[in-house]
C-alpha cells in the first residue's frame, strides 16, 4: 500500500512577517489575497488543475518516481494548499515598501551619524509617484512515505509578482534605520502562481486593489537604510 504524509513545511518562510513582541501585525500578501485563499483552499480547484497538468506534462517529461499514484499527488498538493496563505504572508509594508525605500537616494544623508547623531528621530516625507516592483518565489519541498521508506518530490514553488503604485508617503529615520513610514495612496496589483519543479506553472490568483492606506507602521528593530556603491 502507497501511504503519504503531510510534506514538511519549509524553513525558509519569511520571518519578517511575524512582529516582535508588542509590535502591531502588519497587513500582509496573505491577507491581500485572503478570499482567493479561501476559495482555492474549498474547493481543490488547485489541486484538480495541478494533478491534471502533471498527467499533460508526464507525456513529454519523465516524473520522478513515475510509479506514484493520482491520489498521492492529489494528497500531496492539498495539504500544500491548506498552507498556501502560510507561503504568502509577506510583510507588506516592510519588506516590500520599506525595503524599496532603505535604497532610496533622498534617505542617503541619514546614514551620516554627525550630521544626524544617534537616538535622533528625523521625519522626512517623501513627495515621490513611483512604481515598486516586487518577486518572490517560496517553495516547500513535499517528502511522501512508501514502505517505511521516505521520498522528495520536486519542490512546489509560488512565484509571486507585486507591483505596488505608491504616491507620497512619509518616513521616520533613527540611527540610519527606517522606523516607520505611511502612505498616501497605494495601489497593490499582484499575481500568485503555482509550479512543480521545473515542469509547470499554473496561475492561482490575480488583483489589484489599494492598500496601506491611513496607518502608520512602525518597525522595532528598524529597517536598515542600505548605502549606495563606493560609499
Amino acid at each position: 500500500m502507497t501511504t503519504a504524509r503531510p510534506p514538511a513545511l519549509p524553513t525558509n518562510l519569511p520571518t519578517a512577517t511575524l512582529p516582535p513582541p508588542g509590535e502591531e501585525p502588519r497587513p500582509t500578501l496573505a491577507d491581500f489575497f485572503r478570499p482567493e485563499l479561501d476559495a482555492l483552499a474549498r474547493s481543490g480547484e488547485a489541486t484538480r488543475r495541478m494533478v491534471a497538468q502533471m498527467k499533460e506534462s508526464a507525456k513529454t517529461v519523465k516524473i520522478v518516481p513515475a510509479t506514484l499514484g493520482d491520489k498521492v499527488y492529489e494528497q500531496v498538493f492539498a495539504t500544500v494548499m491548506q498552507q498556501l496563505g502560510k507561503f504568502v504572508a509577506i510583510d507588506l509594508p516592510k519588506d516590500v515598501l520599506a525595503a524599496a525605500w532603505s535604497k532610496y537616494s533622498e534617505l542617503q544623508e541619514y546614514l551620516d551619524g554627525e550630521k544626524y547623531p544617534p537616538g535622533v528621530l528625523s521625519k522626512v516625507v517623501l513627495l515621490l509617484e513611483q512604481q515598486i516592483e516586487a518577486k518572490h518565489a517560496p517553495s516547500v519541498q513535499p517528502v511522501i512515505e512508501i514502505l517505511g521508506k521516505q521520498i522528495e518530490l520536486a519542490k512546489i514553488t509560488f512565484p509571486i509578482r507585486m507591483a505596488m503604485k505608491v504616491k507620497g508617503g512619509g518616513v521616520g529615520v533613527k540611527d540610519g534605520k527606517i522606523v516607520h513610514l505611511s502612505v498616501a495612496e497605494c495601489l497593490l496589483n499582484a499575481e500568485l502562481g503555482c509550479g512543480y519543479g521545473d515542469m509547470f506553472t499554473i496561475p492561482l490568483a490575480k488583483k489589484e486593489a489599494p492598500v496601506l492606506g491611513d496607518r502608520v507602521f512602525r518597525f522595532a528593530e528598524g529597517v536598515p537604510i542600505r548605502p549606495r556603491a563606493g560609499r
